[in-house]
C-alpha cells in the first residue's frame, strides 16, 4: 500500500493525513540533545495470564482484548522527540460457530447459518486508545484486511499503526492475507527467517494486529501503552438492524457450539423452536449484543437472555428435545386446557395485593450511542403511584444484552405492565389429563371453591410425578395477556 493512499485514509479515521508529511521531514536521529529511548520500558495494561477470550454476539465493546503477544519494540525519530514503536496481537473473541448440519437434511449445512459468515462477516469497526474512539470507514475492516490507525495525542505525539483482522474461521492462517500479498506477520516471519507453517492460526477466535513499526509507526512518545477497546461486529445470522444479534440463536450457539462452549448434541435440540423464536424477534426488533466471558455461569448467562426476550427454555418430555418458546398472546382463551374441580387435585393460591407491586420500572442497559457506557430507561404507573402507597416503588433490571434506547424502552414498558398491578400465583395438584403440558403454556382455571372464574395461568414449572401416584405439580404464574379475562373473588 503506497504512503500517499495511507495519508489519504488518516483523514478518513482520525485527521492524522498531515502526520505523512512531518514524519517525511524529520531526521534519522531526531532533534539534537535527544538520546533515542529504550524500548525495555514499555508498560501494558494489565491482563491476566492465560485469560479465556470471551464469546462475542452482535456488535459490542471489548475493554482489555486478551493479548496474544507482543513484539518489534523500538524507538523512531518523530516531531515530538522520539517516539515508540510496537506490535500487538489482540484477540478481541469468539464468534458464533459456522458450521451446523440441518438435521432433516443430512449432509446439509443448517438454513439461519448457512454461508452467514460471508453474508455477514465478523467486522473490527472501532479502536479506543484509552478515550479516543478511532472508528474505521464503514462498515469496518473484515478478514484480512488491513487499514490505518491514526490519531493526534497531543503532546504525547501521535498514534499511526496498521490494523489487520482475522475474523476466526476454522482453518484461519495468519501468515498471509487472502485479500493482498502480505501482511505485518509475514513480513516479521521473512525477516526472522522462520518457518510460516509452525505459526498457529488461532482457529475460532477473532485476532486483531495494531503494528506501530517501521519508517512511520509510532504509539506517541510515552511507553505506557493505554487500555485498549476494540469494537467488534459478530451479528451471526438472521441480526437486529444489521448490528444486534439474534437472540435465539445466541441460545442455540451457546448452546450447541463444540468449540468452547456447551457442546450439546445438535440432534437433540427443537431446531424449528428456535427458528419461530428467531422470526419472532427479528419482527420485533429484539437483539442483543454482549461480550460474555468463560467464567460466567452458562446458566446465568441464559437465563439473562430468555429474561430480555420473555421466553423460557426446556426438554420436551415427549420428544427429549431442548425447545425454545417465548411467551407471547399466541392462545385463544376459549380454546386451551381448563383446570376444575373434577381434573384438580389441590390447588393452593395466592393473589398478592397493591402493597407488593412497583409504580415504576428503571431498566439499565449498555448504550451504544455512548460508547457503551450504562444508561438506563424508566417509565411509572401513575395510578399506582397515588394510590393506597403515595411513594415511588421502582422495580430495577438490568439487560446487558440491551444496546439502544429503543430497546430499552419498549423492555420497560413491557416490564411496567407485569409488576405495576397485582397477580396470582398458584401451585396445583392436577390429574393426569394434563400430561402433555410444558413451561410456557396456558391454562385456564375454573375453581368455583375459591372464586377464581375463566382467569388465565401460565405453566411455570412442571413437575411429572411417578406414574403411580396419578397426578402431575404444576406451578403457575397468572398470565399478563389475560390479565382482563375471567376474575378473582371479591375481597
Amino acid at each position: 500500500m503506497g504512503w500517499g493512499k495511507i495519508a489519504g485514509e488518516f483523514v478518513l479515521t482520525g485527521g492524522i493525513g498531515v502526520l505523512y508529511d512531518a514524519y517525511q521531514h524529520s531526521g534519522p536521529d531526531g532533534p539534537a540533545g535527544y538520546k533515542k529511548p529504550q524500548p525495555e520500558g514499555f508498560e501494558f495494561p494489565q491482563a491476566s495470564i492465560g485469560a479465556p477470550a470471551p464469546y462475542i454476539y452482535g456488535t459490542i465493546r471489548v475493554d482489555s482484548p486478551v493479548l496474544l503477544w507482543h513484539g518489534n519494540p523500538d524507538s523512531a525519530a518523530g516531531n515530538d522527540g522520539f517516539e515508540y514503536q510496537i506490535t500487538l496481537l489482540l484477540t478481541p473473541g469468539v464468534p458464533f460457530y459456522d458450521k451446523y448440519n440441518d438435521p432433516a437434511n443430512p449432509g446439509s449445512q443448517l438454513a439461519p447459518f448457512y454461508d452467514w459468515r460471508a453474508l455477514r462477516p465478523p467486522r473490527w469497526k472501532a479502536v479506543w486508545w484509552g478515550d479516543l474512539y478511532i472508528p474505521f470507514a464503514f462498515p469496518g475492516m473484515v478478514h484480512g484486511e488491513a487499514r490505518l490507525i491514526g490519531h493526534n495525542l497531543g503532546n504525547d505525539g501521535a498514534l499511526l499503526a496498521q490494523g489487520e483482522f482475522w475474523d476466526g474461521r476454522r482453518d484461519q492462517v495468519i501468515t498471509a492475507y487472502p485479500n493482498g500479498p502480505s501482511n505485518t506477520i509475514d513480513e516479521r516471519l521473512a525477516a526472522a527467517g522462520v518457518d510460516r507453517s509452525l505459526v498457529p492460526g488461532y482457529r475460532h477466535k477473532m485476532l486483531c494486529v495494531i503494528a506501530a513499526s517501521g519508517s512511520y509507526g509510532s504509539i506517541g512518545t510515552s511507553p505506557h501503552i493505554p487500555g485498549i477497546g476494540l469494537e467488534i461486529a459478530a451479528v451471526g445470522p438472521e441480526p437486529i438492524n444489521g448490528l444486534d444479534a439474534n437472540p435465539a440463536w445466541v441460545i442455540f450457539d451457546l448452546i450447541c457450539s463444540p468449540v468452547w462452549k456447551i457442546g450439546y448434541d445438535q440432534t437433540r435440540v427443537d431446531v424449528p423452536s428456535f427458528q419461530a423464536a428467531a422470526t419472532t424477534l427479528l419482527n420485533e426488533q429484539n437483539g442483543i449484543s454482549l461480550a460474555i466471558y468463560q467464567s460466567e455461569d452458562a446458566a446465568r448467562i441464559i437465563g439473562g437472555i430468555l429474561a430480555q426476550i420473555d421466553g423460557v427454555l426446556f426438554e420436551d418430555p415427549a420428544t427429549g428435545l431442548i425447545v425454545l418458546k417465548l411467551i407471547r398472546r399466541d392462545y385463544d382463551a376459549n380454546l386451551i386446557p381448563v383446570m376444575t374441580v373434577d381434573n384438580t387435585v389441590d390447588a393452593e393460591v395466592t393473589v398478592h395485593g397493591w402493597r407488593e407491586t412497583s409504580n415504576a420500572v428503571r431498566v439499565t442497559f449498555n448504550d451504544r450511542s455512548r460508547s457503551y457506557q450504562k444508561n438506563w430507561a424508566m417509565s411509572h404507573r401513575l395510578a399506582n403511584s397515588s394510590g393506597l402507597i403515595p411513594r415511588l416503588r421502582a422495580h430495577e433490571v438490568e439487560y446487558t444484552g440491551c444496546t439502544t434506547q429503543a430497546l430499552a424502552e419498549t423492555l420497560v414498558a413491557r416490564d411496567l405492565a407485569v409488576v405495576a398491578r397485582p397477580y396470582a400465583t398458584a401451585n396445583v395438584k392436577l390429574n393426569r389429563e394434563f400430561f402433555a403440558i410444558l413451561p410456557g403454556d396456558a391454562l385456564k382455571a375454573n375453581w368455583p371453591w375459591c372464586g377464581i372464574v375463566n382467569k388465565v395461568f401460565r405453566v411455570v414449572d412442571v413437575d411429572y410425578g411417578q406414574l403411580a401416584d396419578g397426578t402431575i405439580t404444576v406451578a403457575l404464574i397468572e398470565d399478563v395477556f389475560g390479565a382482563t379475562l375471567g376474575a378473582f373473588p371479591t375481597p
